[in-house]
């Protein structure tokens, strides 16, 4: 026995995840910010790093962080956690829901990681794709979702390359059909799950993003809290979920 046949088959069998680096005037594929921090920020971000203990980890639950930010997006604080990046989070979802015989539900093209995690837990991934408009065919996702009976549902909305987005109506319409868990998850853009002017059954938060109130329903969401920072923007993923679910999360 190799050191290599250690490794699960699954995963021996999975393509090499890889990001091309293309020269372009304009970056936008990694949802980075455009703008380069102020020196004087840095600066007071270098200084507050230094003042702190570096000795000691950091608080197993950072807990004034996730109060400023339920504060922010207008959740409670029991339904929050905060990841390392949306990879880690997508990663911890994938970990607690996947195994052989689960299946996992996307639509294609989109982030290429949903896949490649849930095909590293064993599960089985079922892809319904975009329509030629680069829309989600809602019906089509219902219809996948009631032959399949997924485990996780996982949409990108906007979408990761497309920039397609579900109404909050689509998104009652697939955790309606979902016998387990959606999972959505928002790139940085205002009102990602609603247009503006999006009316009844939509709990608005003080940034006017509207929140789906569902118990099928996970949201991952990178958004631009830049009220925290001084009025600069910083790039940062937040796992809104209900209060049981992130009380499962802690120990893992």
């Amino acid at each position: 026995m190799t050191a290599l046949d250690a490794i699960k088959p699954q995963v021996r069998a999975l393509p090499e995840y890889s990001l091309a680096a293309r020269e372009t005037g304009v970056k936008l594929n990694q949802n980075e910010n455009p703008f380069e921090i102020p020196d004087d920020l840095k600066a007071e971000v270098l200084e507050f790093a230094r003042t702190r203990p570096w000795g000691r980890y950091p608080d197993f639950v950072p807990d004034e962080f996730l109060s400023l930010l339920a504060e922010h997006v207008g959740w409670k604080r029991d339904g929050m956690l905060a990841g390392n990046g949306s990879n880690e989070l997508i990663q911890a979802i994938m970990a607690v829901t996947c195994e052989p015989g689960a299946n996992v539900l996307i639509c294609q093209p989109t982030f290429t990681l949903y896949k490649l995690l849930a095909g590293i837990h064993g599960a089985e991934v079922v892809e319904t794709h975009l329509r030629p408009d680069f829309a989600f065919d809602v019906p089509v996702i219902v219809d996948a979702i009631r032959q399949s009976q997924p485990r996780v549902a996982i949409l990108c909305s906007p979408n990761n390359p497309t920039g397609s987005a579900l109404s909050l109506a689509d998104w009652r319409t697939v955790c309606d059909a979902a016998p387990g868990l959606v999972v959505a998850d928002q790139l940085p853009a205002r009102g990602a799950l609603e247009p503006p002017g999006a009316g009844a059954g939509a709990r608005r938060s003080g940034r006017g993003r509207a929140r789906l109130a569902h118990p099928r329903h996970l949201g991952l969401v990178q958004d631009a809290l830049d009220h925290l920072v001084g009025g600069h923007a910083l790039d940062l993923r937040v796992r809104l979920q209900d209060q049981a679910m992130a009380q499962h999360r802690r120990p893992v």
